[in-house]
């Protein structure tokens, strides 16, 4: 087989591959140096290398995707609940994103998009609350609209683990540290029971330095699967 010019490798044809890692991969593995592997880890970087690329052009696009639909369900009075994100340029950047959302009195209802980044593979996805100045306290609860979206993101979250399947974000985090509240707000009182349904996920508050609640973080636990 004649392979003419500079290739990269996941361009060879399936069969000469094959025959690079079978070459590349000493004998008896066990009883070998881990110099003795070196060839085979070069191989793997290489594809690491070709791949990566490819991957984050991918998850910019679904990204960028899923905002646009996010801005056009917010139009007329529900504006201004896009979420500001900077996409990162390496694979692991990608792989621990943050995204940013601005809240207004309406933002329990303006929070179920979110939901679709829980279908990617991150590591660790963080929501960063930020209020905007017009969004003080609620009139109608005691709490704050930060806190009525987190709370609202996070009964979804148990919701979808129940109803939806397991989830494949390994960690999900909702940041209100811009705006911490006071200790005395219980903030797990008010979805207990979502949380007891669920045995795919871990959740724990999270707190500053002085003891004000930050934020809160749901763990998947391991399954057979995994």
């Amino acid at each position: 087989m004649i392979v003419n010019g500079a290739k990269s490798l996941l361009e060879l044809p399936v069969e000469l591959r094959l025959r690079i890692f079978h070459y590349v991969l000493p004998e008896n593995p066990l009883q070998v140096q881990p110099a003795d592997f070196s060839g085979l880890l070069y191989s793997c970087k290489t594809i690491q290398g070709e791949l990566e690329p490819e991957i984050c052009k991918a998850l910019a696009q679904n990204l960028h995707e899923i905002a646009s639909r996010i801005i056009l369900m917010n139009t007329g009075r529900h504006a201004g609940h896009e979420i500001i994100y900077t996409p990162p340029t390496t694979f692991h950047g990608w792989l621990n994103l943050t995204v940013y959302r601005t809240t207004q009195r309406n933002v329990r209802d303006m929070l179920d998009s979110l939901v679709e980044f829980h279908s990617f593979g991150f590591n660790t996805f963080t929501v960063a609350f930020r209020e905007d100045s017009q969004s003080c306290k609620s009139a109608r609860a005691e709490t704050s609209p930060i806190m009525n979206g987190a709370i609202y993101l996070a009964k979804r979250v148990c919701d979808w683990g129940k109803y939806n399947g397991y989830l494949t974000t390994k960690r999900l985090v909702l940041d209100w540290s811009a705006h911490p509240e006071q200790p005395g707000v219980n903030f797990l009182d008010n979805f207990t029971n979502h949380i007891k349904a669920d045995k795919t996920l871990e959740v724990r508050g999270l707190l500053d330095d002085a003891g004000n609640s930050a934020g809160m973080c749901f763990t998947r636990l391991p399954t057979k699967y995994t």
